[in-house]
């Protein structure tokens, strides 16, 4: 997907996740990540397929990977910036904070 339209769809459709409303995840040991409960918590809540992923940092990342390799794109990312992750249909999120703690979700049905 092109980056410019992957921008695009991120900043019009990735929700804001509130922190009170979330249960948070440390997903970074101190030393490395933890791409196994990185993989657990989009597998329940982005699901399979194509992952939507966007890095913030001072050059921010854009990315479109299989669900096979997200766990691991994500990881390699973790403490440099906030992290949105999303399946196509925006119907599943993950957030990475700058400090390495994460939370994920579904979306509620309207």
């Amino acid at each position: 997907m092109d980056q410019e339209l992957l921008a695009d769809l991120m900043a019009k459709n990735f929700p804001w996740a509130h922190p009170e409303d979330h249960t948070w995840s440390n997903v970074h040991d101190g030393v490395d990540p933890k791409t196994r409960l990185i993989s657990e918590m989009l597998r329940e809540s982005v699901g399979a397929g194509e992952v939507l992923v966007h890095v913030l940092r001072g050059e921010d990342v854009y990315a479109e990977v299989a669900a096979a390799d997200a766990a691991e794109f994500i990881g390699r990312h973790v403490l440099a910036g906030r992290i949105h992750a999303s399946n196509r249909n925006f119907t599943g999120f993950l957030v990475v904070a700058e400090t390495g703690v994460a939370t994920a979700w579904k979306a509620s049905a309207p």
